[in-house]
């Protein structure tokens, strides 16, 4: 307390030896650092204050203290006095306080600030990137200063990173930044005052500025400061900031970003893409060589634009103000050397054969009055445009594409050649596209436009226009107003296109300058009108002219001939009724129209009113619209369309389409009329009464038959025939119908007797149909096909190959000879296929297959029900249970006839263990007898001599494989399978199953499950499989092999028979093998690969007397036969030691 003069401190302290530290000695002590990290404060004298290693915290309080942070991240305060502080190694924080310091931050990124007091910053090579953090101190006449111990000004660059200053040592990534430097211009108490070198040279202030105004070949940001600043950015993609003041900013190379900011500024952009914006002042920019972006912003500016200046814009330059005074001035070139033309709203001017040009970007805005445009262009020889004169020059085409619009007043544009765009704004203008495919619009005014040569598009806008196309096909809309179209020969082929205009009292006009009412022919092409031009290629297409009945607002009211006559409406009208040889469209009005269309493939449209349109030769298009019509479609294949009303359809000579619309409509049909066909003609009225009227014929003259759902009327002993298409919808009553037909002796059948006679099968191949009620259809022969419909049918398919549909109710379908295909579909249905191999699907309900002796190889075909208590029945007519065998092929239910080739195949019959719905649920014989299911899955389980496959269910089956090489599985269930003769293989699959080979060489295999597995007689193949298995080996069981590969946990026993003694039997080992023999026999058994792997032996042997041999105890007894070296056969002739030895070993294992 007090810097230990408080009365508080002890004045001395005295050792052993005598010695003694006094005051100052214990006040030096305790400024001395541990290797701890720590914090040393100093007392109100000059102190030497010493971190050491560690991260450690100074004071050194008042007087003049030396403060060293050594190693580690110190953070070193000065408070204070004229303090030294020096940070060594570590990142290090100074902090100067009071007084003139000096600051050293030493190793390391430090962050220093001197505080109040003229400071002076240490740095050097090695000191890191050291940070001058917000150093501030605005008294006025401080003197900061950063010392470059080792380092000259050819050592260092310095540049302005934003308001900071950055003092780089050129070679390496040592930095020295002070924050805030620039800040109010250097002048708000944050900037070093001076930099002082190695050779006692210094940079002021003013020589610190002027270093950072010069760029290098990087990328940099350079900014001036509020004096007149010169700053070149050299090479690199730079951004130049001006600041206030009269600047000159030079971009050098790159692509650079100037801003002059406040001032009259001079920016030049040098080589690269660069952008100009002069801000505040008059300035004046010079993009330089590449493609510049220039904005002057507020002032008089001016721009400087020459050869090799590359393609510059002013680019949304706006300056509303009044007085204003923008100037382009062109460096070397005069009015000869360019080209000035209108884009949209943008001036271009070009510099004539080269690339280099200068676009003002919404010059034309207003009409140049916006605020973006430039006022005037001064050339290389004092002339100047003003805004008047460039005005007049962009109305004035070339020949090349280009866009010329004119003003609010009278203008006269003329484009020159190229396919060129004229807008003529306001006033009475006069535009003139001359050569190539050019747009002309005139806007508003009454103006002229003269398309040229070439494929113009004239669009008229306002105004009473007129509008000549000139040579070539042009595109013409005179827009509001009474406009006038002239058409010369030569004119080409131009159209009037959607020039719309429903002002009562308008007056266009078509002038035709050069030709008469003679030289021209006129058409109506859907609801165009054409002119052509006779003798000539020549027309003019008024599109949607007749819109309305020519009312619509597109119509061209008068046709004006070079001899003063004209047509009016009505007389257009009354021209483009009358046909000609050539193919056309003839349309008429809204009256009683009477129209020929001569020869051609023409198009005849009747409007409104009761017409009478005539076809003629030709294929024909006839569409009689409203009212009640007379369609006569002459020699071709024509189309007659009714429409509404009552409507008389005769399609003549030819294979016509006929649809006579709504109403009460009459097709005419007779010999020779062709093959002609009511297509989807649909009216759903009732009470509507669609006749057919064969003018020439009678009912026996004529057949009719139903082909699917159309009726067809043929004409015999000729290719004449009517076809109704959907006559047959909704069983003749979904509108398509033709309600009667009438015959030329005045009889008629309604449609009930068209039902009738379409039932009726003939000797050709053919489609019949029933109704909804209960028919009876006899196909006769042929291959046919019959559709009961709905209602309870009886469908006979006669001689043939035919499909039988029995569609909906309880149907019998008899097939007759043929291979047939019966499909009942819903209801009880009974199926007969007859003679023939046929398919059957009896679909749903309750069904009946018949089959007999004849009946051919028949198949139920996939006929699947999964509803539950359905009982589909196969009755065997003729047949009783001693007749036929039952079998089961995979998944299939096979009836066969003995003694002939007769079969009924059940596809799918005992899928999913014959519950999948595809299953026959009895089989009944002709004496009464009936199988149920489960009678037929016992039957299919019974072998015969034959060779077969016999598959078990999901319950536990027996099955007796009988005589035959076999092939028998169980399937899931505990099963008992016997082979009986043969060579047989038997599976037991899943389950507990006992496998029986009996005679002959047979391969079992268990399966999954505990199983037993007895070979019989015969060289057989046993194989367990998982589970605990069981093999019976017994005296006559001949030579077996057991192949045991099981990784289950079971126990697998191999069992001898009650006349196998454990004395019987003899090991040993052969090949990999263990083979065991039973004496005195021919009988042996192989356990394969038991020397290969444990998993391949059994787990125990067992004798009937109850004696078990493990597997781990088997090796004892083959060791000990192996011993004696007798041969096979020779088991018996042991010693009597040997066979004490013997009885030994077989004592001490069979347990």
């Amino acid at each position: 307390m007090s810097d230990a003069t408080s009365g508080y401190q002890i004045d001395r302290i005295q050792f052993a030896d005598g010695s003694n530290w006094d005051q100052s000695i214990i006040k030096a002590q305790v400024l001395k650092s541990s290797d701890a990290a720590q914090v040393l404060t100093g007392f109100a004298s000059d102190d030497l204050i010493d971190g050491g290693i560690d991260d450690d915290t100074l004071y050194g309080g008042a007087g003049q203290d030396r403060l060293l942070g050594g190693d580690g991240a110190d953070s070193l305060n000065g408070d204070e006095g004229d303090d030294y502080l020096n940070g060594d190694a570590g990142n290090d924080t100074l902090n100067g306080g009071a007084g003139n310091d000096v600051l050293d931050g030493g190793a390391g990124n430090d962050r220093l600030d001197g505080g109040t007091g003229d400071d002076t910053y240490l740095f050097g090579k090695g000191s890191g990137q050291d940070t001058i953090y917000y150093a501030n101190e605005s008294r006025v006449g401080k003197v900061d200063q950063v010392k470059l111990v080792d380092l000259n000004a050819a050592d260092v660059s310095v540049a302005r990173d934003g308001y900071d200053l950055v003092i780089r040592i050129n070679g390496t990534t040592d930095t020295l930044r002070v924050t805030y430097h620039f800040m109010s211009d250097a002048t708000a108490g944050y900037q070093v005052d001076r930099i002082v070198f190695a050779d006692d040279s210094f940079w002021d202030q003013t020589a610190i500025k002027a270093q950072v105004l010069q760029g290098t070949e990087a990328d940099e940001t350079l900014a001036g400061t509020g004096s007149d600043d010169i700053i070149n950015a050299a090479a690199g993609d730079d951004v130049v900031n001006g600041g206030s003041g009269n600047d000159t900013l030079s971009g050098g190379i790159g692509a650079d970003t100037l801003n002059g900011e406040d001032g009259n500024d001079v920016l030049n952009g040098g080589d690269g893409k660069d952008t100009l914006y002069g801000g505040n002042g008059n300035d004046q920019l010079d993009g330089g060589a590449g493609n510049d972006m220039l904005d002057g912003g507020n002032g008089d500016d001016i721009y400087l634009f020459g050869k090799g200046s590359g393609q510059d814009s002013v680019y949304y330059a706006y300056e509303g103000r009044a007085d204003k005074l923008d100037t382009v001035k062109l460096i070397g070139l005069n009015a000869t050397d360019v080209s000035v033309r209108r884009e949209s709203n943008d001036l271009l001017i070009r510099v004539l054969g080269t690339t280099d040009s200068l676009r003002v970007v919404s010059h034309f805005t207003n009409d140049a009055t916006y605020g973006y445009q430039i006022d005037q262009i001064q050339f290389a020889d004092g002339s100047t445009w003003n805004q008047a004169a460039i005005r007049s020059a962009v109305l004035q085409g070339t020949d090349a594409d280009e866009t010329l619009a004119g003003t609010a007043s009278d203008d006269s544009i003329d484009a020159g050649a190229g396919d060129d765009t004229v807008n003529g704004g306001s006033g009475n203008d006069t535009l003139s596209g001359s050569k190539g495919a050019d747009t002309l619009n005139g806007e508003a005014g009454d103006d002229l436009m003269l398309g040229g040569l070439g494929n113009d598009t004239l669009n008229g806008g306002l105004g009473n226009d007129i509008l000549d196309g000139g040579a070539g096909n042009d595109r013409l809309d005179g827009g509001d107003g009474d406009d006038t179209y002239l058409f010369a020969k030569g004119a080409g082929q131009d159209t009037i296109y959607y020039a719309y205009e429903n002002r009562v009292g308008k007056l266009d006009t078509v002038k035709l300058v050069d030709l008469n009412a003679a030289d021209v022919s006129v058409r109506r092409d859907g609801n165009d009108l054409l002119i052509r031009v006779l003798g000539s290629t020549d027309s003019l297409r008024v599109v949607y002219h007749f819109q309305s009945d020519a009312t619509g607002g597109y119509q061209i009211d008068r046709i004006q001939f070079a001899d003063g006559s004209f047509w009016d409406q009505a007389a257009i009208k009354n021209q483009v009724l009358q046909g000609s040889e050539v193919e056309e469209t003839l349309s008429g009005t809204g009256g009683d129209d009477v129209i020929d269309a001569g020869a051609g493939d023409d198009i005849i449209n009747g409007a409104a009113g009761n017409d009478t349109l005539a076809g003629n030769a030709g294929a024909d298009s006839l569409n009689g619209n409203e009212g009640n019509d007379l369609l006569l479609g002459g020699a071709g294949n024509d189309s007659l369309i009714g429409g509404t009303g009552d409507d008389i359809l005769d399609g003549g000579l030819g294979n016509d389409q006929l649809d006579g619309g709504e109403g009460n409509d009459t097709y005419l049909f007779g010999k020779g009329a062709g093959q002609d066909t009511i297509y989807y003609a649909y009216e759903n009225r009732e009470g509507k009464l669609d006749t057919i009227k064969l003018t020439d014929l009678n009912a026996s003259d004529v057949s009719v038959r139903r082909d699917g759902n159309d009726l067809i009327i043929r004409v015999l002993g000729s290719t004449d025939s009517l076809r109704v298409v959907y006559h047959f919808q909704g069983d003749a009553a979904g509108g398509y119908q033709i309600d009667r037909i009438q015959f030329a002796d005045g009889s008629f059948w309604d449609q009930s007797q068209i039902k009738s006679q379409v039932m009726q099968g003939s000797d050709i191949d053919e489609t019949l149909s029933g109704t909804s009620g209960n028919d009876l259809i006899d196909a006769g022969a042929g291959d046919d096909t019959v559709n009961g419909g709905s209602g309870n049918d009886t469908l006979s398919g006669g001689a043939g190959a035919d499909t039988l549909n029995g569609d909906g109710d309880n149907d019998l379908l008899q097939g007759g000879a043929g291979n047939d295909a019966l499909y009942g579909g819903d209801g009880n249905d009974v199926l007969d296929g007859g003679a023939g191999n046929d398919q059957l699907n009896g679909g749903d309900g309750d069904d009946t297959y018949l089959f007999g002796k004849g009946a051919g190889q028949d198949t139920i075909y996939y006929a699947n029900e999964a509803r539950v208590g359905k009982l589909d029945t196969v009755k065997l007519a003729d047949l009783n249970v001693s007749d036929v065998s039952i079998t089961r092929d995979s998944s299939d239910l096979l009836i066969r006839v003995n003694g002939t080739n007769d079969s009924l195949r059940v596809m799918n019959h005992f899928a999913e263990d014959a519950t999948s719905g595809y299953q026959i649920d009895q089989l009944q014989f002709a004496d009464g007898t009936l199988w149920n299911q489960s009678a037929i899955k016992s039957q299919v389980l019974l072998g015969n001599s034959s060779d077969q496959t016999l598959r078990g269910y999901a319950s536990g089956d027996v099955i007796n494989a009988g005589d035959g090489d076999d092939n028998a599985s169980g399937a899931a269930g505990n099963d008992s399978i016997y082979g009986g003769k043969g060579l047989d293989t038997l599976y037991g699959d899943e389950g507990d199953d006992r496998l029986y080979g009996e005679s002959g060489n047979d391969t079992l295999y268990g399966g999954a499950g505990n199983d037993v597995l007895n070979g019989g007689t015969g060289n057989d193949s046993l194989i367990g499989g998982d589970g605990s298995d069981i093999y019976e080996i017994n005296i006559g069981s001949g030579r077996d092999v057991i192949n045991n590969y099981d990784v289950s946990s079971g126990t697998d026993v191999l069992q001898f028979g009650t006349e196998v003694s454990l004395e019987d039997l003899w090991f040993r080992r052969s090949g990999s093998d263990l083979e065991v023999s039973i004496i005195d026999t021919n009988d042996k058994v192989l356990v394969s690969n038991w020397y290969a792997a444990n998993y391949y032996q059994v787990d125990q042997f067992k004798t009937a007397d109850g004696k078990t041999l493990l597997d781990s105890q088997v090796q004892s007894l083959v060791d000990k036969m192996a011993s004696f070296g007798v041969d096979a056969g020779a088991e018996r002739n042991l010693t009597a030691a040997q066979q004490t030895q013997l009885d030994a070993v077989l004592a001490a294992n069979w347990q």
